[in-house]
């Protein structure tokens, strides 16, 4: 397991889910050791019963409940999207085609972090979109923690087909190397009897094939093996990920003190007898307000 945690994947393991990402520090990771296993377990994950838990960072508020965008069906990279209205969703044309796709996800906490500047939330996934949960948390303006990438369009939403800025991924930053999103836990059900119907494998092993880095399957109910899988706490909360947000943080306070002094240095101060253009260093008087 040591081997999994830091990267040295063993070539007997085959990877079970596509959860792993280079920009998650930490996540449930699910690998099956044989082909049949490896099967059983993508039909699995594929199911409704298959539940996909995140905790997520935000820079802003997050509302308690269910969340609902719907986003521009495009190749390639993703666009931003936009509050769900089911208008956008009716089928167009004899095709009965849609150019909008529909995300959603459940906020089932959220609390603020470190003095009340970020957010600690936790999500579950409704669907499996590109993204989605740093486009959604965009969307609404409390975009997650350190994507550089779609902090430029936080608090925009999709325009539609007449506006070409929410088509331009130009207009989005640079792809982030660690984000404040977390996937922690992964639940799934698989029938009781599956060692039975998997029977042996290509090694002739009977075992279930299943390697992760936190499992804990329960018992059967209804015919079914409930299995739950936790990765480790969230970067965050370690004191080295806790004092690295607390660098960056203060790194945007101080920018942000620097724009405010500079938008002040640049604004025309008014006095009774007219205004101060600081830039130009002359007087301009307000004849207007003298009533002349």
């Amino acid at each position: 397991m040591r081997e999994i945690l830091f990267g040295r994947l063993p070539p007997c393991f085959k990877s079970a889910h596509n959860s792993l990402r280079p920009i998650l520090f930490a996540q449930v990771t699910i690998f099956a050791k044989t082909r049949k296993f490896a099967s059983v377990l993508n039909y699995a994950l594929a199911q409704d019963s298959c539940q996909k838990r995140y905790r997520v960072l935000a820079t802003g508020p997050v509302p308690l409940g269910t969340l609902r965008h719907c986003y521009w069906k495009a190749p390639g990279q993703p666009l931003r999207y936009r509050d769900f209205h089911p208008r956008l969703l009716r089928p167009l044309g004899s095709n009965g085609a849609t150019h909008w796709g529909y995300a959603e996800l459940e906020v089932a906490a959220c609390r603020p972090v470190f003095g009340g500047r970020l957010f600690d939330c936790e999500v579950v996934l409704g669907t499996g979109k590109t993204h989605q949960i740093r486009l959604q948390m965009a969307c609404i303006g409390s975009v997650v923690f350190g994507d550089s990438k779609y902090k430029p369009a936080n608090g925009l939403q999709h325009g539609g087909p007449g506006s070409k800025e929410s088509f331009n991924t130009r207009l989005f930053g640079e792809d982030p190397s660690k984000v404040g999103l977390h996937a922690e836990r992964l639940t799934f059900e698989l029938p009781a009897n599956f060692e039975a119907l998997l029977g042996d494998d290509e090694d002739g092993e009977d075992e279930t094939g299943m390697a992760s880095t936190g499992a804990a399957p329960s018992s059967s109910t209804s015919g079914m093996k409930h299995f739950s899988f936790a990765a480790a706490a969230p970067w965050w909360e370690s004191a080295a990920g806790a004092a690295e947000v607390e660098a960056v943080l203060e790194a945007e306070a101080v920018e942000e003190i620097a724009r405010e002094v500079e938008a002040m240095r640049k604004v025309v101060v008014a006095d009774s007898e007219g205004e101060w253009d600081l830039d130009e260093g002359k007087a301009v008087v307000d004849y207007d307000a003298m009533g002349m």
